[in-house]
């Protein structure tokens, strides 16, 4: 099973994300932090689920918009977006 790494930048922009999510729902922003969870838990088993990205070393999972690359026994997460964000 890989490790699962973040960015500074990623803990950031999901802290902001749930905090900005919470304002207008609570639970949902407790749902989101679930899912992401669960598909980080997901990568750390099958880290080579994503499609790669042409040209990059970055793979991606569509379900967040998560892109990430793997690195010896680790999966670093680069971005997990909102699915309205492009």
């Amino acid at each position: 099973m890989a490790d699962i790494l973040f960015s500074v930048r990623e803990l950031t922009s999901l802290d902001q994300q749930h905090a900005h999510i919470s304002q207008q729902n609570p639970r949902t922003a407790t749902a989101v932090l679930g899912d992401i969870r669960r598909t980080c838990d997901l990568l750390a088993e099958f880290p080579k689920m994503g499609r790669a990205i042409e040209g990059t070393r970055l793979r991606y999972v569509l379900s967040r918009k998560y892109r990430y690359r793997i690195e010896g026994e680790a999966v670093e997460i680069h971005d997990i977006l909102h699915p309205r964000q492009a």
